[in-house]
């Protein structure tokens, strides 16, 4: 996980959110073998503060390629002993579907008498050694108890969860449901304040946009959580030990501002952080061209820039309009899902590209095994908006040139990041403000924007050109990498090419710099050796 900062002048307030959970959101878990099937779901994070609302979902786990889950069966609510095959079996969530991994891969999990009457434990996530105490109807009080957050795990892998079930069986239905339960306290820091623009822009016309006002460290009893902290729509939140006094430290610039702590398991308390500045915003007129720097605050393109300044920059904005799929008039099909509007709603105002590409050197591949056995080309269905509910693809390879759909795209590479791990590494260490969407790698319909100045007209909707020659001055003026400035390489999309109608080749798209043009360009990834540049785009 990357480190994030931010620098605020502030004071510090505390403040309640009055949410709790009333609703669980299941997650159909699928085993390999036998006819018993797995449905565990997130009971959730209640507020300290008791009320009617409804679940807040951004505080609810959401498993990713990769997470295991560890699972007991014991033979009632008496015995201490598991059930052989059922002691600490591993369920890995691969492709979807939480698959048995490990020693415990020959194990049946066919229903049979011995498990008539039996008690499921699960606990998240997986470890493999596992001592367990307590009574039988909770045999993890020693995991719970000498459970450590630890800098070294991400934040999921910090957030234990155990919980409990039996069989429900319906004919040859058969159907083991746990909750799980969160066994750690959760510190949520809300920060406000900062710099408003208010944009001039009359077309497009664009909202107001607050920039953080600089770089934050955080900690909870002097240890450094800034690396295993998580960030939803500008919030950060934190793990700790339940029922334990602590102290939650919050630095901007010279100062500390403490804030002593105990929350129950399973509760979350929020703070809000807000900046004691009054200053009124800032009239801006957005233009491709300008500056945008770490902190997420906005430079005109031909502003007087220091070096403290250019230091700062990370990027310069390519596009200037809403820039969710839904929003550009680009022929997108309401029915698909938007995800940059989900997850962003705010980001409204542009896109911005890279100073500079994320490798010095070509990159040869995304992950350590080839992608040549069909894995690729089972994408287009798996996340066919009609039946993941969530994802989209370019629904045909004439519209991939004239759609903005990185962050779409690159979201169903996340889901699969496991596979790609070389490609994330690149986007995980890159510094980027909270109030933006976070790096994501353009599509070949960005690509070619950058590459061409435009996106050409498809169907009813109108064409897109932008400036590109201010793109191209503001870049030199601070000395950055140029567009498509490398010539060993491609630079890559998150488009794959298509092999027919509805299936995805083992190849990505790009747009490669051969001297005299710059021109579109095909990486075989199923060799695993496919030289490429990464550049990366964010939305605001």
């Amino acid at each position: 996980m990357k480190r994030n900062k931010l620098i605020y002048t502030i004071m510090f307030v505390c403040t309640l959110v009055a949410t709790s959970c009333s609703n669980e959101e299941d997650i159909n878990l699928p085993v390999t073998k036998g006819n018993i099937r797995f449905n565990f779901s997130d009971s959730g994070v209640h507020n300290t503060v008791s009320t009617k609302a409804a679940t807040d979902k951004e505080y609810q786990t959401t498993f990713e390629e990769g997470d295991k889950i560890g699972l007991y069966a014991f033979a009632n609510e008496e015995t201490t002993t598991p059930i052989d095959g059922y002691n600490n079996v591993c369920l890995t969530y691969q492709n979807g579907e939480w698959v048995l991994t490990g020693e415990e891969g020959s194990a049946s999990l066919d229903y049979d008498t011995q498990l008539k009457d039996a008690v499921f434990h699960a606990y998240y996530p997986y470890q493999e050694s596992v001592t367990l105490s307590g009574t039988p109807n909770s045999p993890f009080t020693t995991l719970i108890s000498d459970w450590e957050i630890s800098s070294a795990r991400s934040y999921t892998e910090n957030d234990l969860m155990t919980g409990s079930g039996h069989a429900d069986i319906k004919k040859n239905d058969i159907i083991v449901s746990i909750p799980l339960k969160h066994e750690m306290a959760m510190i949520v820091v809300g920060l406000s304040g900062g710099t408003t623009y208010k944009f001039t822009n009359e077309d497009p016309k664009l909202s107001d946009y607050t920039a953080s006002s600089g770089e934050a460290t955080f900690s909870i009893n002097a240890d450094d959580m800034t690396t295993v902290m998580e960030t939803v729509d500008g919030k950060y939140r934190f793990l700790v030990k339940p029922d334990t006094d602590a102290t939650l430290n919050v630095i901007y610039g010279e100062k500390t501002y403490e804030q002593p702590v105990n929350i129950p398991a399973s509760q979350y308390q929020e703070y809000s952080v807000g900046s004691n500045s009054s200053s009124e915003p800032i009239e801006f007129e957005l233009s491709v061209g300008d500056y945008y720097c770490s902190d997420g605050t906005l430079i005109k393109s031909d502003a007087e820039l220091t070096d403290d300044i250019k230091a700062k920059i990370i990027g310069v904005v390519y596009y200037v309009g809403n820039p969710q799929p839904g929003s550009t008039g680009l022929n997108y099909n309401t029915d698909y899902p938007d995800i940059l509007a989900a997850e962003h709603p705010s980001c409204t105002h542009g896109l911005v590209y890279a100073i500079k590409s994320a490798n010095t050197n070509a990159v040869t591949s995304w992950g350590e095994g080839s992608f040549g056995d069909g894995k690729v080309s089972g994408y287009y269905d798996k996340y066919y908006y009609k039946n993941s509910q969530k994802y989209i693809w370019d629904p045909s390879s004439t519209n991939q040139k004239v759609r903005m759909l990185g962050y779409d795209n690159t979201a169903v590479l996340k889901a699969n990041s496991t596979d790609y791990p070389i490609l994330f590494q690149y986007l995980n260490e890159a510094e980027v403000p909270s109030v933006s969407s976070g790096w994501y790698l353009p599509s070949l319909g960005e690509l070619a924007l950058l590459a061409t100045g435009t996106l050409k007209k498809t169907g009813s909707a109108s064409a897109i050109t932008i400036n590109r020659e201010a793109l191209i001055t503001s870049l030199n003026n601070i000395a950055a990498e140029a567009l498509f400035e490398k010539t060993d390489a491609s630079y890559a999309s998150s488009s794959f090419s298509y092999n027919n109608s509805t299936k995805f080749d083992s190849k990505i798209k790009g747009y490669k710099n051969n001297g005299s043009e710059i021109s579109e360009s095909s990486l075989d990834i199923s060799k695993n050796e496919f030289p490429h540049h990464l550049r990366f785009s964010l939305a605001f």
